[in-house]
C-alpha cells in the first residue's frame, strides 16, 4: 500500500531493480522482556485486533482508526502491552487513549523513527534532550519519554545508555 515517499518509490520499482537497505539501526521491541505475549493471533488466550484505518484489496481485517478501535475494545490494563508504531498523528492520539485506558507508562511502547535522518547520532536532528532516536530509539516505552533531559538536572550530565546495553533489550 502506497502511503509516503519510501512506499511510493518501492511501488514504482520494477522486477530486477535493486534496492538498498541500512539497517538495523538503534534499538528495537524488547520482546525477550514480553516473554509469553508473542505470536498474538495463533495463541487462544490473547485477543489479537489488527486494523487498517483503509480498506485496500485483500484485506479481511478490521478497518477503523486504531484510537477508536483500541477505546472500544477498552483492553483491561493488568498483563497488557501496548504496541504503537506508526504516523505521529495517529501514534499522539493511540497514546492519549492508552492514558484513558489507565495504562501505565512502563506498559507503552512507541517508535519515532519520523525524526531520524542520518541514523548513526552525528545530525543531531533526532535528539531529544540526551537522547538520539536514531542511536537510543527507535523504539522508547513512555516512561522513557516521560524522563526530563538532563540540561534541566546540572547534576546528572551526560548520555543515557543506549537501551542495547540495558538489561532485558534484544
Amino acid at each position: 500500500m502506497k502511503t509516503g515517499e519510501v512506499t511510493s518509490a518501492l511501488h514504482n520499482l520494477t522486477v530486477g531493480e535493486k534496492v538498498g537497505v541500512r539497517a538495523p539501526m538503534g534499538c528495537g521491541f524488547p520482546v525477550e522482556a514480553w516473554k509469553g505475549k508473542k505470536e498474538w493471533e495463533a495463541r487462544k488466550d490473547i485477543h489479537a485486533v489488527i486494523t487498517v484505518d483503509r480498506e485496500f484489496p485483500g484485506w479481511e481485517k478490521r478497518v477503523g482508526f486504531v484510537p477508536a478501535v483500541l477505546e472500544e475494545m477498552a483492553p483491561k490494563p493488568a498483563n497488557t502491552i501496548a504496541i504503537t508504531c506508526g504516523p505521529p498523528i495517529m501514534i499522539k492520539f493511540v497514546l492519549q487513549s492508552l492514558q484513558k485506558l489507565q495504562l501505565e507508562d512502563e506498559q507503552i511502547y512507541t517508535t519515532l523513527e519520523k525524526r531520524v535522518k542520518c541514523g548513526i547520532g552525528i545530525c543531531g536532528r533526532c535528539n531529544m534532550g540526551p537522547k538520539y532516536v536514531c542511536v537510543d530509539g527507535p523504539v522508547f516505552s513512555m516512561a522513557e519519554l516521560r524522563e526530563p533531559p538532563d540540561e534541566l538536572y546540572p547534576g546528572r550530565a551526560g548520555r543515557v545508555t543506549p537501551r542495547s546495553n540495558r538489561e532485558g533489550s534484544v
